[in-house]
């Protein structure tokens, strides 16, 4: 979630409850995700060598992986686009410009939405909405 870039405890806390050593590099790649919100590889690789110009990609590729299995990104995947990640925070969905391929969070009470469901246990809800951001729709 944006807003939360530069609350290093906040994201040492992350990595420290899921057993993770912190890092500068992590903390960085944390930092860059809250701040900015959804990035792709290319773009946190473009914004993390200003401060740390000698990472690797692999080095952002294992630790970006390492999160994401340990619940601390999540993915974003769309169609014919580049997987993005975000700080996993809370339950919520993306409404995606199909013009610009912005991505806003929509807060929608995940709760609400399986009261009742009973099919089975949920391991996690994705919901995306596509349209045309209000951006895009003053443009045409």
């Amino acid at each position: 979630m944006e807003g939360i870039g530069h609350d290093y405890e906040f994201l040492e806390n992350m990595l420290a409850k899921k057993n993770l050593k912190v890092t500068p590099q992590r903390l960085q790649i944390l930092a860059l995700i809250g701040q900015f919100g959804h990035l792709d590889i290319d773009e946190l690789y473009a914004k993390i060598t200003k401060d740390y110009p000698y990472i690797s990609l692999a080095t952002i590729y294992k630790n970006i992986s390492i999160m994401v299995e340990n619940d601390i990104l999540n993915e974003i995947k769309i169609a014919q686009e580049k997987t993005k990640y975000e700080l996993s925070t809370n339950a919520h969905a993306h409404f995606i410009c199909t013009n610009c391929k912005k991505i806003e969070d929509l807060n929608i009470d995940v709760n609400c939405i399986l009261e009742g469901f009973d099919k089975g246990s949920v391991a996690y809800v994705n919901i995306q909405i596509y349209g045309t951001c209000n951006a895009c729709q003053t443009k045409k």
